[in-house]
């Protein structure tokens, strides 16, 4: 059963298939359980690949970038874009389309500029890395897929 928090909410998505709430993907699937499933194995098998060899990058929007796209290549053609439309899971909001670029950038200068993952106290920087997940989290960089774990499990 659905909760409020497994259903984005946006009017007929340029995302989905014409009059249903299936996104559109590289496997044709029209029925949302089978695509979940079919997602949740891709991504599952990207996932083990990630843990054997992470993805290089500094913590940055073109490696988050990278990271989506490796996870969801195989089955979205937006794996690693931008959304490009409003959208709100449950009663969240996330950050409109032409806010994300520059909150991305915000984000990850402050990272840098701060050494926010130099700190040496590992206590902090749990905190400052759940910080910018939260952070990330809300902007909501693409239109699908729970890339802020991935990425973080990427980084860690």
């Amino acid at each position: 059963m659905f909760s409020k928090y497994d259903v984005y909410t946006t009017v007929q998505s340029m995302y989905c298939y014409p009059d249903t709430d299936v996104l559109i993907n590289k496997l044709n699937i029209h029925d949302k359980a089978e695509l979940k499933q079919a997602e949740e194995e891709f991504t599952a098998v990207k996932q083990m690949a990630l843990l054997q060899e992470p993805i290089k990058g500094r913590f940055t929007k073109t490696h988050l970038f990278r990271i989506h796209r490796f996870l969801f290549e195989d089955v979205y053609p937006f794996a690693g874009h931008i959304r490009k439309e409003q959208i709100s899971k449950g009663d969240t909001m996330f950050y409109p389309p032409d806010l994300i670029d520059r909150e991305l950038e915000r984000v990850f200068k402050t990272i840098h500029s701060k050494k926010l993952l130099a700190e040496q106290d590992k206590e902090k920087q749990i905190q400052n890395l759940s910080q910018t997940m939260a952070e990330l989290n809300i902007i909501h960089p693409f239109r699908d897929g729970k890339v802020t774990l991935r990425y973080q499990q990427n980084v860690a």
